[in-house]
């Protein structure tokens, strides 16, 4: 073995040395390009599920119907019917929430600096000054 091949060896050896039982690629280095699940492509268990659910769709499609076109239904449970299925099928709407202060005043903010100290933390901030070399 010549020189070179002597240091292409022990540059695997150290590669090798790097690397944990079962790891096909050193250490420290991303994964290869196109590798890992495309952006927007399922996973497999979600497509486990749709597979499990999709024979069951015609018999809901049919259970709902009845459901919505039953003159004994009660109306209030119709509309939950349909706003639980608009909800899984679509997603629920964003809900808005606003955040103020007393009888919808703005939310009075403060910068840490500008709330008073009382006397314990005001000689512990003194005291950290004089240990760091302050006055």
């Amino acid at each position: 073995m010549d020189g070179i091949e002597a240091s292409k060896r022990a540059a695997e050896l150290v590669d090798d040395a790097s690397r944990l039982p079962g790891e096909t690629k050193p250490r420290g280095h991303g994964r290869p390009p196109g590798s890992g699940r495309k952006p927007g492509q399922r996973n497999r268990r979600s497509l486990d599920a749709a597979a499990a659910i999709s024979p069951l769709v015609p018999k809901a499609r049919r259970a709902l119907n009845r459901l919505l076109t039953a003159d004994s239904i009660d109306p209030e449970t119709r509309l939950k019917a349909v706003a639980l299925t608009y909800a899984y099928r679509w997603g629920k709407p964003t809900e808005r929430s606003e955040v103020s202060g007393p009888h919808g005043a703005p939310i009075e903010s403060r910068h840490q600096s500008d709330v008073p100290l009382d006397d314990a933390a005001r000689a512990a901030v003194q005291a950290l000054a004089l240990a760091r070399g302050g006055t």
